[in-house]
């Protein structure tokens, strides 16, 4: 069982928003496993095998920059110098001259002979590279070397590296296809996405006692609502043109057309610390698969809670089915957002200092997409 190096659940009453005391009790934590491409930390977290060893803390608790697992093999030989089967180092000049410099006559063997010319000696997959007393296989761009040192196999780099499109990605044998959702147009670098329209954007906010619209070059600046107690997250219905928001002194989840009428609270309980919120506008048609079960769904409002335990929710866009749908491993979860086009839900960890999604259709399936330094989203 791991113990969460973060947050700890405190015996005082005190009234000091995270103040850690004296009696203070860690909570035992159950992490989900790393992926292959992940190295594994002692504290739990996941973080990217290119970031093992590089000099950085990335997982919080250096355990992936200890010293005995950051050696660099000591090299048998200089550059310029042959290693020899038994490890001696001879100059490469000596290499082939028909001396056994080596004393093992490892220097000799394979002199004059191009194995890559008989594929039953090499039987590279792809490329064949004949040296001086042997060869190398390597593979063409997009494949790997398999352990055999022989074989290519083709990388998912979709899977591998998610960011590589701005939208979507499709794997191809050997390389990859960035594409855009409707009414987006791929970008000359073929990964980024644009929006091939001509809506005039424009932003809403709120500074906790009013919603408020503005144009994004500032010339247009309106109110939508006022009164209220302590607006601390908000999202906007685009099929419906509704706005959510989460008043966190009420603790509560309301609802409101653009327009100003109809006014409404969704939850009236059960939001004590709310944080983000995020509605899915676009999965009012979807389906979700549960234990053979299949649910139909009529939209859905997710969001976060900084509660004595940390969570995620979802309820309908009707207030009912409410549900926790991510628990573990969360602390200071906020930052929410969902990608539509890739029907992913985003949330950032300004505690535990990540940013990871699930993919809405999965539904459970979470996936690390950074381990760098957060701060307050």
């Amino acid at each position: 069982m791991n113990y969460c190096n973060s947050r700890s659940t405190c015996t005082s009453n005190s009234t000091l928003p995270y103040l850690i005391l004296s009696f203070c009790l860690k909570r035992a934590c159950t992490y989900q496993p790393c992926q292959q491409h992940q190295f594994t930390c002692q504290n739990g977290r996941c973080i990217n095998k290119a970031y093992f060893c590089d000099g950085d803390n990335d997982c919080g608790d250096e355990s992936d920059e200890l010293e005995h697992l950051c050696v660099t093999p000591e090299a048998t030989c200089d550059p310029h110098y042959f290693t020899c089967d038994n490890g001696n180092c001879i100059e490469m000049a000596k290499v082939c001259d028909r001396i056994d410099d080596c004393h093992d006559n490892s220097d000799e063997k394979g002199c004059g002979i191009n194995e890559c010319n008989d594929p039953s000696i090499s039987n590279c997959d792809h490329i064949c590279t004949d040296i001086q007393t042997s060869f190398y296989c390597s593979c063409r761009p997009g494949y790997r070397l398999m352990s055999n040192k022989r074989s290519c196999d083709d990388i998912d780099e979709c899977s591998e590296t998610p960011s590589i499109c701005s939208q979507m990605c499709e794997n191809t044998v050997g390389s990859y296809i960035c594409k855009c959702a409707p009414g987006y147009i791929r970008e000359p670098d073929g990964r980024s996405c644009r929006q091939n329209s001509n809506i005039s954007p424009y932003l809403i906010f709120s500074n906790r006692y009013y919603l408020r619209n503005l144009t994004t070059d500032g010339r247009l600046y309106s109110l939508i609502l006022q009164g209220l107690r302590n607006v601390v997250a908000l999202d906007f219905d685009r099929v419906e043109k509704r706005l959510y928001w989460i008043d966190v002194d009420r603790k509560v989840i309301e609802r409101m057309f653009f327009n100003g009428t109809n006014k409404e609270t969704i939850i009236s309980d059960g939001v004590p610390n709310g944080e983000g919120i995020a509605v899915d506008w676009v999965g009012r048609y979807a389906s979700c698969y549960f234990s053979v079960q299949l649910v139909s769904s009529s939209g859905q409002i997710y969001w976060t809670d900084w509660a004595q335990q940390a969570y995620i929710g979802r309820v309908g866009m009707d207030g009912k089915n409410k549900t926790v749908i991510i628990s573990a491993k969360l602390e200071w979860p906020n930052g929410l957002t969902i990608d539509y086009t890739n029907d992913k839900l985003y949330w950032a960890d300004a505690h535990l200092n990540y940013i990871e999604y699930i993919i809405i259709m999965w539904c459970a399936v979470r996936h690390s997409n950074a381990e760098s330094a957060l701060f307050f989203c």
